[in-house]
């Protein structure tokens, strides 16, 4: 890149990288029939939670009853509002109809 006087400058970048996202974009890689769905990721592998369907990877938001924060959430739920950090029980009180998923770091770093 040249500046007005014709000296050339290095061309600086910042990257940004939405690793909120990437924790999101992880679970629907493993569930994708949840893929277009407000979903959350958060809480523990075993939540207070009771599912209202058999599977567990389908549970609602309505049920949850442990304190936790949000890991993150899909684009779907953020447009709601919801966001990392947020506590998963007032969450549940935004929009209890939302997926919740515990998060699962191992899947992560691999």
């Amino acid at each position: 890149m040249a500046t007005a006087d014709g000296t050339r400058t290095r061309e600086r970048r910042i990257p940004h990288l939405d690793i909120d996202a990437f924790y999101a974009s992880v679970e629907l890689l493993r569930y994708p029939d949840q893929r277009g769905l407000p979903v959350v990721v958060g809480g523990r592998q075993s939540l207070g939670l009771i599912a209202e369907t058999q599977d567990a990877n389908h549970a609602r938001l309505r049920e949850y009853r442990e304190r936790s924060l949000v890991t993150t959430a899909t684009y779907e739920e953020k447009a709601w509002g919801i966001h990392s950090a947020m506590g998963l029980m007032r969450v549940a009180l935004l929009a209890p109809d939302s997926l919740l998923l515990p998060a699962d770091f191992d899947q992560y770093r691999q």
